[in-house]
C-alpha cells in the first residue's frame, strides 16, 4: 500500500467515524440513578397512603423480630410495614402455591398477587420485569377485631410509588 492509498484510507476511516457520530456529537444520554432501596418508599409515602402520623423507617433488627429490607413503624414503635426484594425464582415458588396466594391482583407491576387465602389478606407478592418484591402489612390485633394496618388496596399503592422509582431510563424516555 502506497503512502497516498494509506492517508487516503485513514482520511474516509475518520470520515466514517463522524458520520456515524452524527458529524462528532456525543449522543446525549440521562444520568443512570442507582436507587437505593429506602429511597424507592419514603416515610412520607407510607404516611400519605395510610393516613398515619408518626411514621418512622426502621432497619433491620432480627432480635426485635424486624425482618424486612426496609421496614416501617407507628408512633408507638409497633411494625405495620415491611418490604422484601427477593429474587424472580422466589417469587414463583410463592406463585406456585395455590394453597396460599389468595389470588392475581390486576393494574400492579407485569404480575401481582396477593396472600393468604381467606378474609384477610396482609400480603402483596409483585414483579416487575426481573424485580420482585413482597409487601406485609402486620396485623393489628389491639382492638376487637384483627385486621392488617394496610389493606391490599393501600399496598398496591405503595408499590406503585415504588415501581414509578424504579423505572429505567429507557422507561421514562417512553412516557
Amino acid at each position: 500500500m502506497t503512502k497516498d492509498k494509506f492517508l487516503v484510507s485513514i482520511v474516509i476511516l475518520v470520515l466514517a467515524v463522524f458520520i456515524c457520530c452524527e458529524e462528532g456529537k456525543v449522543p446525549e444520554t440521562k444520568p443512570i440513578v442507582k436507587q437505593t432501596p429506602e429511597s424507592m418508599l419514603t416515610v412520607a409515602d407510607v404516611a400519605q397512603v395510610t393516613g398515619l402520623e408518626g411514621i418512622t423507617a426502621v432497619t433491620r433488627d432480627t432480635a426485635k423480630d424486624i425482618k424486612g429490607d426496609l421496614n416501617y413503624t407507628k408512633d408507638d414503635g409497633v411494625v405495620i410495614l415491611s418490604v422484601n426484594f427477593i429474587g424472580i425464582d422466589e417469587f414463583n415458588q410463592y406463585k406456585g402455591q395455590m394453597e396460599y396466594i389468595q389470588g392475581p391482583v390486576s393494574g400492579i407491576g407485569d404480575e401481582a398477587m396477593s396472600a393468604p387465602k381467606g378474609d384477610m389478606q396482609n400480603v402483596l407478592f409483585v414483579r416487575k420485569g426481573d424485580r420482585a418484591m413482597v409487601l406485609t402489612s402486620m396485623i393489628d390485633a389491639s382492638g376487637d377485631w384483627v385486621k392488617p394496618f394496610l389493606t391490599v388496596e393501600q399496598l398496591g399503592e405503595l408499590v406503585k410509588r415504588m415501581l414509578a422509582k424504579m423505572a429505567t431510563p429507557q422507561e421514562e424516555q417512553m412516557k
